[in-house]
């Protein structure tokens, strides 16, 4: 809906006693165990993260399992830059380091269908909204708010 309420949902993952737990609106709802990211092998196919990570991204994803382009709307079907109140958004991007210390997000971002789909990234913003990116657009259908 353009211009509804616009609602925040806190996500996070944390290290804690060698498993990563996730955390939805400061409510610990499970993990995964560390054993998934701490092999290293001489073989590609059974090396987790432990075997090297030096990619983190955040994005906006609309599925379709259908074989014909999607038509579904990505947040209010608005394109990134209509910004606030009328795309979808995700703020105080940030992510732990080896060292366990919160570091902003600053990232790349990608769009994989500009026509359908578009971002507007503000990383390192130094605005209370932190590391954030407004995402959004109408699919193949091509019709903003429709």
């Amino acid at each position: 809906m353009i211009r509804g309420a616009q609602h925040n949902l806190h996500i996070e993952y944390s290290l804690f006693q060698n498993n990563w737990w996730l955390a939805v609106e400061d409510h610990w709802i499970g993990y995964y165990p560390g054993s998934l990211f701490s092999s290293v092998s001489s073989d590609p196919a059974n090396t987790t993260l432990a075997g090297g990570s030096d990619d983190i991204r955040f994005y906006g994803e609309v599925f379709n399992s259908e074989t014909t382009l999607t038509t579904t709307d990505m947040g209010s079907g608005e394109f990134a830059s209509a910004g606030y109140g009328r795309a979808g958004y995700i703020l105080n991007m940030t992510y732990r380091d080896i060292h366990n210390v919160s570091r902003p997000y600053n990232g790349v971002f990608n769009d994989s269908d500009s026509t359908r789909y578009s971002h507007e990234a503000h990383l390192l913003s130094g605005t209370s909204r932190g590391s954030y990116v407004f995402l959004g657009g109408p699919g193949a259908g091509g019709k903003v708010g429709a």
